[in-house]
């Protein structure tokens, strides 16, 4: 065959062949469960709100788990989400020769012999206590101002210590930021706008009702700052530590003596909550399920009501992100400070509400797991967490011991509502209708676990009777929630079935009244890493079927999805639940009219008998209230004092307003308003008189200066018989 004969070859065939894409048909099987438990899950939740169908519903979920649990197991074989933890610090030789870690010895031993000193301080007072007059609790002319001057030297010589010793000290850099770095700098920009902006907008005026609780803690807090709890170490109202109280007492000395001040107590600390359940998502499982857990807790209406309140049960949720956060920073940097850090915030635990107690249990949980699986785990750890373990001794040593003096305090308000007391037996057995406790336990099992997508929860601090996840969240919460729990044999899925499901049977399944939500509301922002984890697993399937553009595509959905969240949680709460299921109440409404109208009117409180204007809201709202509680005694008119330079209004409560007949024929032509809630229902009557006609109408009557502070007639009557004693005006 001639050489011209031959075929000639083609460029395209002298080029080299590429290499076909191999379909990953495990990932596109596991997608497609994926896909498969949402559609299942939503037909789950149709089943539960709205058509309230409790047994379809249970029955759909429980083929939506099997699915995700299938599914996502095989998308992770591919693409499993990893943990964003440093990498193994090196670690110097100790040499305690060194000035700088023999002066953080000697100061460690410094702050230890302090904090010792300032035990047996506090050891020795009276068992009684100890009251100074009017004395601030930092106020180092006092026993107590001695002993939190020293606790606080412990503990920053302390941490001093452990700073200097540190074979590894943190060192300041700075890298150029790379391009998946400003995109999560970007996120976590908005994450923080959108947090502030459901906290923040009309917080003096939203919500509407000043629970009697949250107006406590405020009175409380005022007392603080007058000098009124001398002692930071106590126990204040409802037998939480005064440190508690001491929180929005800051607050309210920073931005104001007000319901705004007592608030944005809340704000702050709901606001690093949020903050910090980002930055554990993160380490545990990157920053996208980090951002996605974030922005659905931002705007969960549950997290937004307790943010925006004057409650202390924020104060729960903030210790316990910020602990689990700590720890899980100490393993990586393997820094004695950061482990004193961690223990300082478990002894913050107990000395704010109660919920944050269930925060050490969860890290317990994981450090033993973390040990069980790797044998050299406390052989590297063992002194870090000894160093938690001492700073948190140290950081709750004052509070502990007080209560080894006054050990009725410790668990005093646990046994009020713990099932474990015979009186909560009994009235478990009666509510529910039931014969045994068995079957009544059964039922707080369902409560419970239906809280969070049907049934709601029974407190008066919120009262939302509905779910606590809202609709477009509530699948992928069940969903991630399936995966942590089957998952138990990996750590960090672990412990966030412990921060679940022991905070579940804790706080609510064990005590009274299931699902009582500030007891168990530690535990928002596992739910919402439990979402995050449920999203991310298609996401990262779409990620490896498709590549890059169906990972940006993947975006779309998702800000669809969260726009649907962002909705419904805003609708919830600012259009239904304030508005709607719980509108501002008497005490509320009292307060916040008497406030506009104390410079110009003193208040004549006419009844009925069982309605009391010396209630907490009030007592906060209007510290100054000049009023004349009469109930329903007889009032004598025409009245015979009046204020110098005010008139009187006189108000009834609705269904009394016909003793408001006699003050309108004794001064007719005034003015006469009406009360009403947001929803309609009327509250109350006033009747406005100015001074002159007062006067008018007995003009020998006596004019005083002073206000009176919501006294009874009968008291009223002693304290101007004391004064005439005395000899005072």
């Amino acid at each position: 065959m001639s050489l011209a004969a031959a075929p000639a070859r083609s460029a395209s065939a002298r080029a080299p062949v590429a290499k076909a894409r191999a379909v990953p048909w495990s990932v596109v099987a596991g997608l497609l469960f994926w896909l498969a438990a949402v559609a299942a899950g939503y037909r789950a939740q149709h089943f539960l709100t709205p058509e309230n169908q409790v047994v379809a519903g249970a029955l759909w979920y429980g083929a939506a788990v099997v699915l995700a649990v299938a599914g996502i197991g095989l998308i992770d074989r591919r693409a499993a989400p990893r943990e964003q933890r440093a990498a193994e610090p090196t670690l110097a030789p100790r040499v305690w020769r060194a000035p700088r870690q023999a002066g953080g010895l000697a100061l460690t031993l410094v702050g230890v012999a302090v904090g010792a000193g300032m035990t047996y301080l506090l050891w020795i007072q009276p068992r009684g206590g100890f009251v100074a007059p009017k004395a601030l609790f930092f106020d180092p002319s006092t026993v107590y101002g001695k002993a939190f001057w020293l606790w606080v030297v412990a503990m920053a010589a302390v941490l001093g210590g452990a700073a200097l010793m540190a074979r590894n000290p943190p060192r300041l850099s700075w890298a150029r930021p790379s391009r998946a770095g400003l995109i999560e700098l970007a996120g976590v920009l908005g994450l923080l706008a959108i947090t502030l902006a459901y906290r923040l907008i009309g917080l003096p005026q939203i919500p509407y009702e000043v629970h009697g609780d949250e107006a406590a803690i405020g009175v409380a807090a005022r007392a603080i700052m007058h000098g009124d709890a001398p002692s930071l170490f106590w126990v204040g109202w409802a037998d939480v530590p005064n440190m508690s109280y001491a929180i929005p007492a800051a607050f309210m000395s920073l931005v104001g003596d007000n319901l705004f001040g007592l608030r944005i107590a809340s704000v702050v600390q709901g606001t690093l909550s949020v903050l910090l359940t980002y930055l554990i998502a993160r380490r545990l499982f990157g920053w996208r399920i980090g951002l996605v857990a974030g922005v659905l807790l931002a705007m969960n209406h549950w997290h937004v009501h307790f943010s925006r309140t004057g409650f202390h049960y924020m104060q729960a949720v903030f210790a316990g992100t910020l602990f689990v956060y700590l720890m899980l920073r100490a393993i990586d940097t393997r820094r004695a400070a950061n482990w004193l850090l961690a223990g300082f915030a478990v002894g913050l635990g107990f000395e704010v509400y109660y919920g944050a107690r269930i925060a050490p249990v969860i890290g317990a949980v994981y450090l033993v797991h973390q040990a069980v699986r790797d044998r050299a785990f406390f052989t590297k750890h063992w002194s870090g967490v000894l160093a938690m373990c001492g700073g948190a001794l140290l950081f709750a040593a004052p509070v502990i011991v007080f209560f080894v003096q006054h050990p009725d305090t410790f668990l005093n308000r646990t046994n009020g509502v713990s099932v474990t007391n015979p009186d909560i037996q009994n009235h478990l057995i009666r509510s529910f209708g039931v014969n045994t406790l068995g079957e009544a336990m059964l039922i707080q099992l369902r409560n419970s676990v239906l809280a969070f997508n049907q049934r709601g929860e029974t407190s008066l601090q919120y009262g939302h009777h509905g779910p606590l996840v809202d609709y477009w969240t509530s699948v992928f919460f069940v969903v991630g929630l399936a995966v942590i729990t089957f998952r138990l044999t990996r750590p960090r899925y672990s412990m966030l079935a412990a921060w679940f499901w022991l905070t579940l049977i804790a706080g609510s399944v064990m005590t009274v009244d299931a699902l009582f939500s500030p007891r168990v509301v530690i535990i928002t922002p596992v739910l919402f890493i439990a979402a995050a984890i449920g999203i991310d697993a298609g996401w990262r399937g779409v990620s490896v079927v498709g590549g890059r553009i169906a990972t940006w595509a993947f975006v779309l959905p998702l800000l669809a999805l969260g726009a649907l969240a962002a909705r419904e949680n805003y609708d919830i709460y600012f259009n239904q639940h304030i508005v709607k299921e719980q509108p501002a109440g008497f005490a509320t409404l009292f307060a916040t009219y008497v406030n506009g109208i104390n410079d110009k009117y003193r208040v004549y409180w006419l009844g009925p008998a069982d309605s009391y204007i010396r209630y907490d809201t009030i007592d906060f709202l209007s510290p100054n209230l000049d009023a004349l509680d009469i109930r329903d005694k007889p009032l004598r008119l025409p009245v015979d004092r009046v204020p110098r330079d005010k008139g009187i209004a006189f108000l009834a409560r609705a269904g009394t307003e016909s003793r408001l007949n006699a003050v309108e024929q004794m001064y007719p032509g005034s003015q006469r308003v009406t009360i009403a809630q947001t929803n309609g229902y009327v509250q109350f009557y006033a009747y406005l008189v100015s001074h002159d006609a007062i006067l008018a109408a007995k003009p020998d009557a006596l004019v005083d200066d002073g206000r009176i502070p919501v006294l009874t007639p009968e008291e009223l009557a002693a304290r101007d018989k004391e004064r005439a004693s005395r000899g005072t005006p």
